[in-house]
């Protein structure tokens, strides 16, 4: 049997991606210049359109791939390099949703192979990265490559080997190659010689043999990067541009060694020119072949450089062309080469002749099937499963009584029952009929007819599908058609569920995350029509025409395929199809009839027209019958209409009454639904918003929605009627008919709670309101353009006014939860989604917007507010400053986009989640709004070429954010439209430029400390403030809100307020003891760059780069004046000690002086010959110091304004100065790292203080004048000890060092009871022991057969407990490492353990859905706690060894008492699978962390809830509280591990520094050090202290 998958492709090095059992071929692909060894070969559908907002389905693989850089996109695909964008990434890695053909495509392709991939290092990096540019040659990769593949092919040196390179690829394979056979059997790498004589083939993919550079293009992008601060490979560029001696040495020795060892080479050729290459291709044909006919096959491939190592299936015609070649080789080995065969390991006999795989060796139906599987297989069947599978059928009326019996008889119809020919029609059968003439009623007969017969025969089975245009998307596509023929298949057949233990741990686990996908879905379905054995298999799928016509014809073509290879394997399968004459499309064979040419369908009609027609049994009567039958040429519909018409007109059945009305009633649905609507005037603009509201919505509106629609906004009386509940379903259902008259219907539903939806009675009454003769009769004066623009503008303006009324309600419409809005305002929920969907349709078909968006400006904060309350995640939140123009782009409303008035400025605009409209329209693959925003930036039409292809071919996706003009550049480099990066280069402001690319966005920019001294306060470019213990240099809480960097902090005189200055133009006041945010000061119309205190407390002053100085009042937050004079940004301001003074410093060189109480201007100071950036008095306040970028210090007479010294004894720039409290030393920081002391009295030079390990943003002295602080720019707080000079440095949780030695991701850390010891348990099977203090390695423990989950030791510390997904715990000597005995019983993995405080009892969580309770002392099993619906993850005992509490993916958290094993009570609110569960030292909080992303806490005693913790953009893991109970650590797969105070529950600090998911976190008992695990392999060690700086 085939191994699985591993779960994921390494970056670097091999990866085997499938391995057939006894391997006769191996496959390596090698991939491109900045490629990757997964992205390069995977296919990804395009994103669905047209579906409403909150509809659109969640992205595949886009959203978490690496994108493209820009010269990757001239000669490959996407890079590996990661840049700031991937620090925001919410979800983990997911595999690719397409095609990895190399995985899902080749194993089917050949017998028996074993696929490998290698990837390597060649990508463009900025220089901000943390990851250097690798500068390895091609030759250098060439040997890296030989080296690796002979390492991994030692268990089978001499088993053939194909080569499939792609681009650069194809240059070091043949490098590869061409060393390998250098080395001899007297040399020591001899074994290397085995890859060129196992080869056998090479296939080649774009290789620029000869070189590649059209146009010089190459060189141009590289220049443009170099100004973004970009660094390449340039040995290896170099070589792919030239075309001399090193590629032709390369080409001449690879031609000799082919010829000699009679390699079979394909030479496939790209087709199609690359986007921005003026038409050129990357690599022309000339370049991209051998030049030796005899030597190669030359083919090209329909794409272009980068698309053509992509395919989307087996079916994809350039795909079969690769599989043509890899055949090609495959049989040339069996036929000239067969001891290949026979040193593999396998007899020739066990290759299948018609080269397919041999059959997976599946599980028989008798077979037991292990917990796990069930489970697996049961997730599987629920991902199935969708609210609407049957809804159609539901509301389908049924035959009308002795119809439809007919068609059982029809000779064709029993020759597809009895598959008597099936070689000729392959079960297949197709009913086709005019619209109306009863199909979905015959199918619906049928489906009956049949389901009542398979109910008899075990034998039988049966499925069907009814297509509903109007429906939700899966109820008119056929990926809801294959999900729900699967599930009814698999659900009435549950042996045939073993088809879905084909897939692996990776597959399965892309399905359950992102829903299944198409081509899964098809294979799937095949695998169990294979599995059918001697039953019976019917399928019925009605109204094909109701579905996507490219989808159809894909559909059909699958079922010809399966009912072709149905046949020749005689499994009895039947295929029914119904629908009208289109579309067009021939079934290869099969059966059809047409339902009105049927004698049986007419007679059918007759009695109909017989048992509803209320007349005599009269000579007469029964000619009025036959003309009516006459009349409805075939259409059951037509004469179902036409008889309430005729009852009503004559309650006595006088024929001569009917015979007139007869004749006024046309023939032909058309031409009866135009007399319908045209009967009668009443309430015609009702009946035109009807036909509007269900003909043009964004999905089917529900009875209650339509209800309240077709009402005017904000009825009160409506509003009350439904409060009071006097309005009912059935009610609402009578006003759809007459409203409607007669041409709409309500649907019926599987749930009896759900609300359902209006249609149309029929979907030829859409198709003739959409005709001209139907569109005329209500809207005679407009065209087809007009009918559905008005349509749409129409629903906008209701939506609009919904929103209105609502608003209009003032206080009473104070914004509730989501589900209290919806059920007092039924419409609002929709009109909140989709009024901009409506306005944007609308444009485009030509009815103006323009007054609209003036409209939708007036209530865009309240739609703001209302769209967060609808939007379930808060990632996706507009704050209230939001610009129309971002939201439009976010929802990709292209049309909307382009009447805005500044869209032109949209580089303008900051803000959003993803910070920029263009960002946002391209992350989300909004192809039409992203070429609306570039084509805005120039006149030029060819400017935003290329922008869809580029939008599409980007990996990001919606999961990565964007926070700052760097994080877009970065965007636009790996976007690769080489215009727009241009543009933006030459067109960014330039200061805005240079802080882009040069300056880091988390600089420590300014500090200061409390009056007590207790408390320092540091500003940071992270746009936080965080507050220090300077007792301890703990981190006690950090303050979030300001939307910019924050560079100024100050206390208030009383210690009790904190004031924070940021970019954000604000000032935000804040509780110095709680950190409670107080209030905002805004009125600054641009950076707000320093804030100070008065003495008295009462006045604050803020100084801007307005130019301007602005004083408030303390208490009340009140603006008191603006204090305006400077030319220039002010920097820095001051008050004097007896706060008389206010001193301003300033860009225009000077510093001025204030009447600190009036405001009054006295007198400026003139002298530097720079921009002045710093002022401070001294603390007698008879001198004032100030810095300027000139490198110099002045100081002056702070009552006279007289000048009175320099000091200019500096070599770099003076960041800022500040005074001792005694008043003898200022201190100045510097750019150079350093600090400087000076005497103030005599101006003498003291000391510097180095040590600083970056420049020196701000310094302040403590209040006692002991201690000094300073603000690096590398996100540190430096603290020196004034008296004895030592330094150290705040950390807010350093990580120590990192313990490397795991081969696998890492699970689970513990710290013995003694803090000596730290146990890491790992995927690869291992525990392993390390010294808890030094770090160092002691030794592994090992015996596990698969991952190991979990790991924790003994209260008494000399047991250690490993858990493992081998559904064993085993237990070990913590001293000596000895294994003492295994625990078994779970019948599924066990994912947790934990000893009980006494150390008396284990308990063990599994997959099973179990938690099992041990004697830890004997081993011996006590019993199993139930009651959990799934797996389950986590367990703890509380500290007073009284309760368990056991966490599981069913969503809840469970109580249990530890002695009896009783059930106590259900903690339910996480909204997804909960991870963790950990118990406060004291016993009094009870923490559970869950996938939600969120941590809650809990009252351990009542169960009652306390709060949420929130601000991990992955799912926490692990959850763990210090010794002390203070502190509470989270690990998420967001690759962090955050710090919370478990008081209070405010955040205090994030750890940053792991690559991948964070599993584990643990605290030494000292509570000093904290340990986290992760799949990145490693353990890091985290200290929570002053840490002494480096010397």
């Amino acid at each position: 049997m085939a191994r699985s998958p591993v779960p994921k492709v390494n970056e670097h090095g091999i990866t085997v991606l499938f391995e057939a059992e006894n391997p006769t071929i191996d496959i390596l692909f090698v991939h491109g210049f900045t490629g990757h060894p997964e992205r390069t070969w995977t296919f990804d559908y395009p994103p669905e359109r047209n579906l409403p907002l909150r509809k659109r389905p969640v992205p595949s693989s886009s959203d978490v791939q690496h994108p493209p850089s820009k010269i990757a996109r001239i000669f490959s695909s996407h890079p590996q390099q990661r840049t700031r964008l991937d620090e925001h990434d919410p979800e983990p890695p997911l595999e690719s949703h397409g095609v990895y053909w190399p995985r899902d495509l080749v194993p089917a392709t050949l017998p028996h192979p074993r696929v490998l991939t290698y990837g390597y290092d060649t990508n463009i990096r900025s220089r901000f990265g943390s990851s250097p540019v690798s500068k390895k040659s091609v030759g250098d990769h060439g040997w890296d490559l030989l080296c690796t593949l002979a390492d991994n092919r030692r268990d089978a040196p001499s088993r053939p080997l194909i080569f499939v390179a792609h681009s650069l690829g194809g240059l070091i394979s043949k490098v590869a190659l061409i060393k390998a056979n250098e080395h001899g059997q007297p040399k020591p790498q001899a074994h290397l010689r085995s890859i060129p004589q196992s080869t056998v083939g090479v296939l080649f993919f774009g290789t620029p043999h000869q070189g590649a550079d059209p146009f010089s293009i190459a060189h141009r992008v590289l220049k443009s990067l170099a100004g973004l601060g970009v660094q390449y490979n340039d040995s290896v560029v170099q070589t792919l541009l030239q075309r001399g001696d090193y590629l032709k040495s390369i080409q001449d020795s690879f031609v000799i060694l082919s010829k000699h060892s009679r390699w079979t080479i394909f030479s496939f050729q790209e087709e199609y020119a690359q986007d921005g290459l003026l038409g050129k291709k990357v690599v022309e044909d000339e370049s991209s072949c051998i030049g030796d006919p005899e030597l190669e096959t030359k083919r090209h491939i329909g794409k272009n450089h980068r698309d053509m190592v992509r395919f989307s299936g087996d079916s994809d015609p350039e795909y079969q062309k690769v599989a043509y070649a890899l055949r090609s080789i495959y049989d040339h080995i069996q036929v000239s080469s067969g001891p290949h065969l026979q040193r593999s390991g396998v007899a020739e006999d066990d290759v299948s002749p018609n080269n397919e795989p041999l059959p997976a060796n599946v599980p028989t139906i008798d077979s037991q099937v292990a917990a796990e599987v069930l489970t697996k297989r049961q997730e599987l069947m629920d991902l199935l499963d969708f609210d609407e599978i049957g809804a159609r059928l539901l509301s389908l009326k049924g035959p009308h009584n002795q119809t439809c019996t007919w068609f059982l008889e029809n000779e064709k119809y029993r020759q597809w029952l009895d598959l008597q020919d099936a070689d000729n029609h392959h079960g297949f059968l197709w009913i086709k009929g005019k619209p109306g003439s009863g199909k979905s009623t015959l199918m619906k007969f049928l489906e009956e007819r049949t389901r009542l017969s398979v109910a008899k025969d075990s034998n039988r089975l049966f499925a069907s599908f009814f297509f509903y245009a109007p429906g939700e998307h899966l109820e008119k596509s056929t990926l809801g058609l294959y999900r729900s023929l699967l599930w009814q298949l698999l659900q009435n057949a549950t042996d045939l569920q073993q088809v879905l233990d084909g897939f692996d741990f990776n597959a399965w686990r892309v399905i359950k995350r992102s829903g299944w996908q198409t081509e899964a879905l098809k294979k799937t379905i095949e695998r169990a029509i294979d599995c059918l054995g001697d039953r019976d298999l019917s399928v019925l799928i009605d109204a094909l025409d109701e579905c996507r016509d490219d989808d159809v014809a894909d559909m059909v073509s699958f079922f010809e395929d399966l009912g072709e290879r149905a046949a020749g394997k005689s499994i009895r399968l039947r295929i029914c199809f119904s629908s009208r004459h289109y579309p067009l499309i021939e079934l290869r064979c099969g059966l059809e009839i047409i339902l009105e040419d049927q004698d049986e369908h007419s007679e059918d009609i007759a009695r109909y027209i017989s048992s509803k027609l209320r007349l005599s049994k009269s000579k007469q009567a029964q000619n009025f019958r036959n003309e009516l039958l006459a009349k409805s040429a075939g259409i059951f519909l037509w004469v179902a209409l036409v008889i309430p018409m005729l009852n009503k007109t004559s309650a006595g059945g006088r024929v001569d009454q009917l015979q007139k009305c007869l004749n006024t009633i046309p023939m032909g649905l058309d031409n009866l639904f135009d007399m319908i609507l045209a009967r009668d005037d009443e309430d015609m603009d009702e009946l035109r918003f009807c036909i509007q509201l269900i003909l043009f919505a964004i999905r089917p509106v529900t009875l209650t929605e339509y209800f309240f629609a077709l009402r005017y906004a904000g009825d009160n009386d409506l509003h009350n009627s439904w409060a009071s509940k006097e309005v009912n379903r059935d009610d609402m259902g009578r006003f759809a008919l007459s409203s409607s008259k007669g041409l709409a219907e309500v649907t019926k539903t599987r749930k009896k709670d759900k609300d359902p939806t209006v249609q149309f009675i029929h979907e030829s009454v859409r198709d003739f309101l959409f005709s001209e003769s139907g569109r005329l009769r209500l809207w005679p004066s407009l065209n087809d353009g007009e009918f559905t623009g008005l349509g749409h503008d129409a629903l906008k303006l209701r939506c609009l006014g919904e929103v209105e009324a609502y608003q209009s309600r003032g206080s009473q419409a104070s914004t509730g939860s989501a589900q209290d809005l919806i059920q007092m305002w039924p419409f609002l929920r929709y009109a909140t989604d989709h009024i901009l969907l409506h306005a944007n349709q609308a444009q485009q078909y030509g009815v103006s917007q323009d007054r609209f968006l003036l409209q939708f400006s007036v209530h865009q904060k309240g739609w703001v507010k209302l769209y967060n309350t609808f939007e379930k995640f808060k990632l996706r939140y507009y704050s209230n400053t939001v610009h129309i123009i971002y939201i439009l782009a976010e929802h990709g409303l292209d049309s909307l986009l382009q009447i805005h008035p500044r869209l032109s400025s949209h580089l303008n605009i900051h803000g959003g989640r993803y910070f920029l409209p263009l960002a946002a329209a391209v992350l989300l693959k909004h192809n039409a709004a992203a070429r609306v925003l570039v084509a805005s930036l120039s006149p030029n039409p060819e400017f935003a070429a290329g922008i869809e292809d580029c939008v599409t071919e980007l990996s990001r996706g919606r999961n990565y954010h964007l926070a700052s003009i760097k994080d877009f550049f970065n965007l636009l480099l790996e976007f690769g439209h080489i215009a727009l990066m241009e543009h933006c280069i030459d067109n960014f402001p330039q200061e805005t430029y240079r802080q882009v690319l040069e300056r880091h966005n988390n600089w420590a920019h300014a500090v200061a400390f409390s009056p007590d001294g207790q408390t320092l306060a540091s500003a940071s470019g992270d746009k936080t403030v965080q507050l220090w213990d300077m007792a301890t240099g703990a981190l006690r809480r950090t303050l979030e809100g300001h939307s910019n960097k924050v560079c100024a902090v100050a206390f208030s005189p009383d210690g009790q307020t904190l004031a924070s200055a940021s970019y954000d133009n604000t000032v935000r006041l804040w509780d110095a003891a709680t950190g409670a945010f107080r209030q905002t000061l805004e009125g600054h119309s641009n950076w707000v760059n320093a804030v100070a205190f008065s003495p008295d407390g009462q006045t604050f002053a803020s100084a801007s780069y307005d130019k301007t100085v602005r004083l408030w009042d303390v208490v009340t937050g009140t603006f008191r004046q603006t204090l305006e004079g400077h030319s220039g940004a002010v920097y820095a301001v001051a008050f004097s000690p007896d706060g008389q003074t206010l001193a301003s410093a300033s860009y225009d060189k000077t510093v001025r002086l204030w009447d600190a109480t009036t405001g009054a201007f006295r007198q400026t100071l003139e002298g530097h010959s720079s921009g002045v950036q710093a002022v401070a008095f001294s603390p007698d306040g008879q001198t004032l110091a100030s810095a300027s970028y000139t490198n110099t210090v002045r100081l002056w007479d702070a009552a006279t304004g007289t000048y009175q010294q320099t000091f200019n004894r500096y070599s770099n720039q003076v960041q800022t100065i500040t005074f001792s409290p005694d008043g003898q030393t200022f201190a100045s920081a510097l750019s150079d790292k350093t600090v400087q002391l000076w005497d103030v009295a005599t101006g003498a030079f003291r000391q510097p203080l180095k040590g600083h390990s970056d420049c020196v943003y701000a310094v302040a002295f403590s209040s006692d004048g002991q201690t000094f602080a300073s603000a690096l720019s590398n996100k540190t707080i430096g603290l020196w000890d004034v008296v004895t000079g030592a330094y150290w440095w705040l950390a807010p949780k350093a990580c120590r060092q990192t313990l490397e030695g795991h081969s696998d991701w890492v699970h689970a850390v513990a710290f013995s009871p003694d803090g000596q010891t730290l146990a890491s348990a790992s995927y690869d099977k291992t525990v392993r022991l390390w010294d808890a203090t030094t770090g160092a390695f002691r030794q592994t423990l090992e015996g596990h057969s698969s991952g190991v989950q979990a790991v924790a030791f003994s209260p008494d510390g000399q047991t250690l407990a490993s858990a493992s997904y081998d559904k064993t715990v085993r237990l070990w000597d913590a001293t000596t490492g000895a294994f003492r005995q295994t625990l078994e019983g779970h019948s599924g993995g066990v994912y947790a353990v934990a000893f009980s405080p006494d150390g008396q009892t284990l308990a063990l969580a599994s997959y099973d859905k179990t938690v099992r309770l041990w004697d830890a002392t004997t081993g011996a099993f006590r019993q199993t706690l139930e009651g959990h619906s799934d797996w389950v993850h986590a367990v703890a005992f509380s500290p007073d060894g009284q309760t368990l509490a056991s966490a599981s993916y069913d969503k809840t958290v469970r109580l249990w008492d530890a002695t009896t094993g009783a059930f106590r009570q259900t903690l339910e609110g996480h909204s997804s699978g909960v991870q963790a569960v950990a118990f406060s030292p004291d016993g009094q909080t009870l923490a559970s962390a869950s996938y939600d992303k969120t941590v809650r806490l809990w009252d351990a005693t009542t169960g009652a809830f306390r709060q949420t913790l929130e601000g991990h953009s992955g799912g926490v893991y692990a959850v763990a509280f210090s010794p002390d109970g203070q502190t509470l650590a989270l690990a998420s797969s967001d690759k962090t591990v955050r710090l919370w105070d478990a008081t209070t529950g405010a955040f205090r600090q994030t750890l940053e520094g792991h690559s991948n998911w964070v599993y584990a976190v643990a605290f030494s008992p000292d509570g000093q050090t904290l340990a986290s695990a992760s799949s990145d392999k490693t353990v890091r060690l985290w200290d929570d202290r002053r840490l002494p700086a480096a010397t």
